[in-house]
Formats: structure tokens, sequence, C-alpha cells
């Protein structure tokens, strides 16, 4: 059963969220006997020590490291191949200025 907190009118229609006299938004009237939920506040049940948040960041920083260097081989190997550095050569004699490295 729903009330309207303006003109405390019930109605019994749960589907009905206005009144249909003021336009109010409906509320469920107040239950004494109705059970409540405490939420209450708590730590979190895992710790992270100062030590093991170093050694997280330390091995991210390492795997980044690691990409970078793998990425930076793959693209010297590509540039390296006699094919590549053919195209590079005859692209430059048309106004393109690409350096190697």
């Amino acid at each position: 059963m729903k009330s309207c907190p303006q003109c405390n009118r019930t109605y019994s229609d749960d589907t009905i969220s206005f009144c249909l006299e003021d336009g109010t938004l409906l509320s469920v009237p107040y239950e004494p006997n109705a059970k409540t939920l405490n939420f209450q506040t708590t730590e979190p049940d895992f710790k992270i020590s100062a030590l093991e948040a170093k050694n997280h960041l330390g091995l991210s920083s390492f795997y980044v490291g690691l990409n970078i260097c793998v990425l930076s081989g793959v693209s010297l190997a590509l540039l390296n191949q006699p094919n590549t550095k053919k195209l590079l050569k005859e692209n430059t004699t048309q106004g393109y200025d690409i350096v190697l490295v």
C-alpha cells in the first residue's frame, strides 16, 4: 500500500507511482514491525603492504620495458631487410627524406 506524503491519500494499487490528486511521488507507509537492514562499513579483507605495492610497480615497469625492447627489435629487423632498404633508397630519390639510424 502506498500513500501520498502531500495529501495523505492511500492507494492499494502498487503499480501507481504518483498521486492521482496532486502528482506527488507516492511513498510506502512506515511499518514499525518491518525488518531493517544495517550496513556496516568494514575494512577490505585484503591489504597490500608497501613492499608488495612497490614490487608490483617494479614488475609492471619491467614488462613495459620488455615490450618496448621487443617492438624496437622487430622494427629494426624489418628495416634491415634487403627489400626494405631498396624501397627506401628508391623513395629517397623521389623527394622523401628517410633517415636510417
